[in-house]
């Protein structure tokens, strides 16, 4: 009886395990269709420059953020993530910082041999990006949102 009851709990576990790892594998894609992503673009500046490899946030109340990170001439994209652009509609918090990061990866974050980068100094005021007061509304449609920041922090809104 003894021996049953180990081949019985072994075949069960063997069962269980092989459920489980099944589940692991299976590919799952996310429908971000269902999402409803809204595209976003434009310009950030810096009393009147153009403020290149700045990153940007918009935050939700929920928490989720959407993430860009603006080219040479201030021009930036928003990404839900990697894989696909834009922002949730609603109300969101603005956050730009020139010393932020996406969370993604560059080719030289892999790279032992790539030169070090000089470590970024903060451009922007605290009051656009830590003590964030810009906010906006992500209406449907295709949005574009400039900023021209403010040295003084006085800018509350887009452009």
């Amino acid at each position: 009886m003894d021996l049953f009851n180990r081949s019985l709990t072994s075949g069960i576990c063997l069962i269980a395990m092989i459920v489980l790892i099944g589940g692991c594998l299976e590919s799952h894609n996310a429908n971000y269709a269902k999402l409803g992503l809204i595209p976003v673009t434009g310009k950030i500046s810096l009393d009147g420059a153009a403020l290149p490899d700045a990153v940007v946030f918009f935050e939700q109340t929920s928490g989720t953020k959407s993430y860009a990170t603006t080219d040479e001439n201030g021009n930036y994209r928003m990404k839900f993530n990697s894989k696909v652009d834009g922002v949730l509609a609603g109300e969101v918090i603005v956050r730009i910082s020139t010393t932020a990061k996406t969370g993604e990866l560059s080719a030289e974050d892999g790279d032992p041999d790539a030169p070090k980068k000089p470590k970024k100094v903060e451009l922007v005021p605290k009051a656009y990006h830590k003590d964030s007061n810009l906010k906006l509304t992500i209406p449907s449609g295709n949005n574009v949102f400039n900023f021209d920041l403010k040295s003084d922090g006085s800018t509350t809104g887009p452009s």
